[in-house]
């Protein structure tokens, strides 16, 4: 959606593989506070008491490191390590109290989708899938960041990621054992838990008056859709149209994030971006 030069790069390997030194950066916060908190909210079990809870994110926490982080076990990093702990844990308790103020039940956490969204045919893994006590789905995906940027995204119609993955439920494409038959035929709403701050933003679904979600209503994803819509068209028809000098600056300030395939990704597509004049 936001360069199809940096998807082109990526879909044949062309990335950038020059060495860097460890850096504790949002990915790696990410991945660490996700293993933790599958480990900690297991599918299909109760939400765990506060006092529980608290014992489980230390054990939790040491494995997700081993897993994604290990260089934090140096004593270089005791800091960095402490806090992010400490983040994680604070993320943990908030989630909790958001859990049972929505009365839900845990389906599954990690859970593979597959489906067809305007005529796309996708795949992709939702962060958990909780169950309403009226029987309606929602699918949330936990961020490590605030609450502000997210919402920003949702008011202005360009969000995009969890809104496919409920297009994935109502239009599935079905294997043999994949285990989405409970999911099938449900209300879908979707669900942005942001870790940082603790907030819970909604859209597609009226939640209980017991919940401190903040629903956004219902078209977060319109320009967003729009733009994919017009890309895969394009990429469909062999065309790889490079970005313009204009566009930074449009996804920051219009769209409301960062466009990282621009920033951080590969130097080849800064090198092409076509230089146009501001308006």
């Amino acid at each position: 959606m936001v360069s199809p030069l940096a998807w082109l790069l990526d879909e044949i390997g062309a990335s950038d593989l020059s060495w860097s030194a460890d850096a504790l950066d949002l990915r790696i916060k990410g991945n660490v506070a996700h293993d933790v908190f599958e480990r900690v909210f297991p599918a299909g079990a109760d939400v765990p008491d506060a006092d529980a809870l608290a014992l489980a994110i230390g054990p939790a926490f040491e494995r997700a490191l081993s897993r994604h982080a290990a260089f934090l076990r140096g004593a270089a990093w005791d800091m960095e390590r402490t806090g992010l702990e400490r983040e994680i844990r604070q993320a943990a308790l908030r989630w909790r109290d958001h859990l049972l103020g929505l009365g839900v039940r845990i389906l599954g956490n990690e859970t593979w989708l597959a489906g067809e969204a305007r005529g796309i045919r996708l795949r992709g893994k939702a962060d958990t899938i909780l169950e309403l006590p009226d029987g309606a789905i929602l699918i949330v995906d936990h961020k490590k960041s605030g609450t502000a940027g997210r919402r920003a995204r949702m008011e202005a119609r360009w969000d995009l990621q969890v809104g496919l993955y409920r297009d994935m439920l109502l239009r599935p494409i079905r294997n043999e054992g994949d285990g989405s038959e409970p999911l099938i035929g449900r209300t879908v709403g979707i669900g942005y838990h942001l870790m940082n701050d603790g907030g819970l933003l909604t859209s597609g679904l009226a939640l209980g008056p017991g919940s401190t979600a903040r629903d956004m209503g219902d078209a977060v994803n319109e320009a967003a859709m729009e733009r994919l819509e017009l890309r895969m068209a394009e990429v469909g028809n062999g065309r790889i149209v490079l970005n313009t000098s204009r566009e930074e600056r449009f996804f920051k300030e219009e769209c409301g994030f960062t466009p990282y395939a621009l920033t951080d990704g590969s130097p080849l597509v800064r090198a092409f971006i076509r230089d146009v004049e501001e308006e």
